[in-house]
């Protein structure tokens, strides 16, 4: 069985989940028909609270994040 990393809607298109004052509607739109987001976004959750996290994972921003977490070191870019 393939892991659920193989099956992301974003496979080989990662680029776009790390932007710099980038608008990430075209990335809350690829997440949202993805068969994994569930998967993804408890990894990211998982990650943000073990400590800060960039870009955007499970269909959320970091600053989304950050607000379910309250994880954050303030080293990363906000403008997520």
């Amino acid at each position: 069985m393939a892991r659920w990393e193989e099956q992301a809607a974003c496979k080989g298109r990662t680029d776009q989940f790390f932007p710099k004052g980038a608008t990430t509607n075209a990335t809350k739109r690829l997440c949202q028909r993805c068969p994994v987001i569930e998967q993804c976004a408890a990894l990211a959750l998982q990650l943000q609270a073990q400590g800060d996290l960039f870009g955007y994972w499970g269909g959320m921003t970091r600053a989304e994040r950050i607000a379910i977490t309250g994880k954050h070191n303030g080293a990363w870019w906000t403008n997520e």
